[in-house]
């Protein structure tokens, strides 16, 4: 419900372009993905904020590169969350 909750008000997102507002609307909706991980992965802000730089950047290298394929912002989710688990390890 939440995923859901954050989709819905990012679609009202004013932007200038139809182009726009479907990559912000995207990217909105991988990060209602990512956010929903274990409370034990994600312990400080800090953490939060490593996650959305990680997804972020993720997204929009493979913004162009995985078009038209299905699981892509799911993807994208998973890996922001593993590769957090693993630098939070490392550190």
């Amino acid at each position: 419900m939440a995923s859901c909750l954050v989709g819905l008000l990012g679609s009202f997102l004013p932007t200038k372009t139809s182009e726009m507002k479907k990559v912000a609307q995207s990217g909105i909706y991988s990060g209602s993905f990512a956010g929903m991980c274990s409370a034990n992965i994600l312990t400080n802000p800090i953490e939060i904020l490593i996650l959305s730089l990680i997804g972020g950047l993720l997204f929009l290298i493979s913004r162009k590169m995985f078009e038209g394929i299905g699981g892509k912002l799911g993807t994208i989710a998973f890996v922001s969350v593993a590769l957090m688990y693993l630098i939070r390890d490392i550190l």
